[in-house]
């Protein structure tokens, strides 16, 4: 991903070497989380796969995924800040219209596979 917005906001050497020791100063606190995420997607799918479905180990384990997953989220959004300071006014402002333009496709394809449901769900 570094590579794309290396490239899109034109990061400098220096910029890149920044972002680059950010994220391996956060690499050691993320390994054990992905670790921790690779193990309740595995215990979900024995779950699913036994011959009986145990609906209170399956709400257990989508609970700890779902500790699991908002721990990583937050771990994200230190590394994205921290990596924001780094970035030149003018590159601020090139990402943050990229986000923006991004945000409105995803909307819009939200749109459609809404609109896609409804007209599936009408009668013929």
């Amino acid at each position: 991903m570094l590579g794309f917005f290396s490239d899109y906001l034109d990061l400098t050497d220096a910029q890149q070497a920044q972002i680059k020791q950010i994220i391996a100063k956060e690499k050691p606190a993320l390994e054990p989380l992905f670790k921790q995420e690779m193990q309740t997607h595995r215990q979900m799918m024995q779950l699913i796969q036994s011959s009986t479905f145990d609906e209170a180990k399956a709400q257990s384990i989508a609970t700890q995924g779902a500790q699991v997953h908002a721990q990583l989220e937050v771990q994200h959004a230190r590394i994205a800040s921290e990596a924001y300071q780094v970035l030149t006014a003018d590159q601020k402002t090139k990402l943050a219209q990229f986000l923006s333009k991004r945000e409105q496709r995803f909307e819009q394809h939200m749109q459609e596979r809404e609109q896609g449901a409804h007209s599936e769900q009408a009668p013929n």
